[in-house]
């Protein structure tokens, strides 16, 4: 009897490993796991890129700021050397003036070093001038002058300096100017207003308003003792007065001189005469004071030829007077001069 197969009506089922459907699933979730990986790389890439762009920014700016502050302190600098200069001549110019004023001023200067946290300079100092009257009165003088940037509260601290410039300092401590070698200028910044009448006042009045407010009179000469006169007017009246007794390097402030830019002196030691062209009546045995009269001199009395001596510019009035050896060969060509005319 054959048998006949029948197929059934239902598919038949096919039998799936777990082995290959866990293998299925690794496969997959790897394809995954590498698509993350190469977007986590890119990402983490771009990131470096970025950081570097801002690093290289950082760098930049940082190099372009160095360079602006190294021109500002340039430009700063050069404002400090230009300040400097400006500050050492109009201090070497108050020197000169301290001691009564002279000419044929040189000043050389260095700006020493600058504070950045009291905006003070240090400038080193050279200062070398002659006489307002003779030139052959030379003043030299070195120091530090220390003043703000702005120009306020300048000092000019002596360190060395000749006989001449010494002696005129000896003057200035006695007055109170100097003190311990160290000279308080005016201010160097804006002109004030104070100074800028005083020079209106100068330029409005005429050469013969200059006047002296102090003669100082010196011996230079040596040891020996000197005996000087001078002349003075009262606005009406000329006056001799005299004798005044200087010794060895000593010397003496005669006052003011009213409203005179000129005074006449003389004098004498026992081996030499300081004397011009001016004949005054004087008295050759005691102190005196006489009434010119412009004729004659009286009984008692007895002429002396007087040189004279101008203040050249107003300054702070000050003349001062070394008889010495300068002083005789200045009278000596002032004398051949005159002869000449």
């Amino acid at each position: 009897m054959d048998v006949i197969a029948h197929e059934s009506r239902y598919p038949r089922r096919i039998a799936v490993r777990p082995v290959f459907l866990l293998n299925a699933v690794l496969l997959l979730a790897l394809a995954g796991v590498s698509a993350c990986d190469n977007t986590s790389e890119q990402d983490r890439m771009e990131a470096i890129r970025q950081e570097a762009q801002r690093i290289e920014a950082i760098r930049q700016e940082a190099q372009r700021m160095a360079a602006e502050q190294a021109r500002l302190e340039r430009e700063a600098q050069v404002q400090r050397e230009r300040r400097a200069r400006e500050y050492a001549r109009k201090a070497g110019k108050q020197i000169m003036d301290a001691i009564g004023g002279g000419q044929d001023l040189i000043v050389n200067h260095q700006l020493r070093y600058h504070d950045p946290d009291t905006s003070i300079l240090e400038i080193a100092m050279d200062v070398s001038f002659n006489g307002a009257l003779f030139r052959s009165n030379n003043y030299q003088v070195t120091g530090v002058l220390t003043v703000g940037e702005d120009g306020t509260s300048p000092r000019f601290a002596r360190r060395d300096a000749n006989q001449n410039y010494k002696d005129a300092e000896a003057t200035m401590t006695a007055l109170g100017v100097t003190v311990a070698g160290v000279l308080v200028l005016n201010e160097m910044g804006k002109e004030s207003a104070s100074n800028s009448q005083q020079k209106q006042d100068y330029q409005q009045k005429p050469a013969t308003t200059w006047q002296i407010n102090e003669l100082e009179i010196c011996n230079g000469a040596g040891a020996e003792p000197i005996y000087a006169a001078y002349t003075y007017n009262d606005g009406k009246t000329s006056y001799a007065k005299g004798w005044y007794q200087l010794n060895d390097n000593e010397c003496k402030k005669l006052g003011a001189l009213n409203e005179h830019k000129k005074v006449r002196l003389f004098a004498m030691s026992n081996s030499r005469t300081w004397s011009g062209m001016a004949s005054y009546c004087v008295n050759m045995r005691d102190a005196f004071t006489i009434r010119q009269s412009g004729t004659a001199c009286t009984s008692g009395q007895t002429a002396k030829d007087f040189f004279s001596m101008t203040l050249n510019e107003p300054g702070n009035g000050r003349m001062k007077v070394v008889f010495d050896a300068n002083l005789d060969r200045e009278l000596e060509r002032l004398l051949a001069e005159a002869n000449k005319k």
